[in-house]
C-alpha cells in the first residue's frame, strides 16, 4: 500500500512538473513572441512625370510679298509676283532686287498656333528702322507726305488695317497680345489654344491714288512719276524728299513664362 502511494505521489510530482514546463513553454512562445514583435505602419508610393507639352508653332511665308518681276494677275486685277501672262515689271539687272511700282501688289502670311501645359507669352513686333515708300513735300512751312503703297492687315477674316500706311500696320502688329489698355505682354493661360492667322498685303494703285490734302497742282500720276525718277528736288513750288525703299523686320516669338 505504501509503495502504491509513493508511486502515485511520484507520478503526481512528475505531472505537476510537466504541467509547469508546458506553462513555461507557452509563456515563452506566447508572451516572449509578443514582446519581440514591433509596430509597423507602411505605405508605398511611386513617382512618375512627363515633360510638360509645348505645342506652339510660328510660321511665316513672305515668298509672295515682293519680287524682281511681276505678271498681270486677272484674279486681283493687278501685277503680282506669282501671276500669269506677260511680265509687266522686271528689274533691269541680274541681282534680283525686289521692286514696287504702280499697278503691283503682294502679300505674306504668318501665324501663331497651338497650346501648352505651361504659362506662355506671345511677342509680335516690327523692329525699329522700318521705312515706307514716300514722297515728302514742303511748301510755305507746310509738310505733306504722299504714301502710294497702301497696306492691309487681316487677322483671320477681320481687318486690323485697311488701305493704311506701313506705320499703321506696325502699330497694329506691335499691339497684338497685349493686356488690354496697357503695353504689357499678356500671359497665355495654361491650356489656352491659339489659332491666329494673319495676312499682310500691299498694293500700289496704277492710277487714282489720293493726293495729300493741301497739295495743289500735282496729280497722283505726277507724284508717282517723281517717285519713279527720284531726281527732282522741286516740283510746282514744293521741295521734295524721297524715301525709295520699303523695308521692315517682323519678329514673332512664343516663350514660356514664370508667372
Amino acid at each position: 500500500m505504501r509503495q502504491t502511494q509513493k508511486t502515485e505521489k511520484k507520478d503526481n510530482r512528475k505531472s505537476i512538473l510537466l504541467i509547469a514546463l508546458l506553462l513555461m513553454l507557452v509563456a515563452i512562445i506566447g508572451f516572449g513572441g509578443y514582446t519581440l514583435s514591433k509596430y509597423i505602419t507602411s505605405k508605398s508610393k511611386t513617382g512618375t512625370a512627363q515633360v510638360a507639352k509645348w505645342g506652339f508653332t510660328v510660321d511665316a511665308d513672305n515668298s509672295k510679298l515682293f519680287g524682281s518681276q511681276y505678271k498681270w494677275n486677272q484674279n486681283v486685277m493687278a501685277s503680282t509676283t506669282d501671276g500669269t501672262g506677260t511680265v509687266t515689271v522686271k528689274a533691269d539687272t541680274d541681282n534680283t532686287r525686289n521692286l514696287v511700282a504702280p499697278g503691283t501688289t503682294g502679300s505674306m502670311t504668318f501665324s501663331v498656333k497651338g497650346k501648352a501645359e505651361v504659362l506662355a507669352q506671345v511677342e509680335m513686333k516690327v523692329a525699329d528702322g522700318y521705312t515706307d515708300i514716300a514722297l515728302k513735300l514742303a511748301k510755305d512751312g507746310h509738310n505733306y507726305t504722299y504714301n502710294p503703297v497702301k497696306w492691309t492687315l487681316k487677322k483671320g477674316t477681320g481687318a486690323l488695317v485697311t488701305n493704311g500706311t506701313l506705320e499703321d500696320v506696325v502699330n497694329a502688329i506691335n499691339g497684338q497680345y497685349k493686356t488690354e489698355g496697357t503695353t504689357d505682354t499678356a500671359t497665355i493661360a495654361i491650356g489656352t489654344e491659339i489659332n491666329d492667322e494673319y495676312t499682310l498685303s500691299w498694293a500700289w494703285a496704277f492710277e487714282g491714288t489720293e493726293v495729300p490734302a493741301g497739295v495743289e497742282g500735282l496729280t497722283s500720276d505726277a507724284l508717282d512719276t517723281l517717285l519713279g525718277q527720284g531726281t527732282a528736288t522741286e516740283a510746282n513750288g514744293y521741295a521734295l524728299t524721297y524715301v525709295s525703299t520699303v523695308k521692315f523686320e517682323l519678329n514673332i516669338s512664343v516663350t514660356q513664362r514664370k508667372n
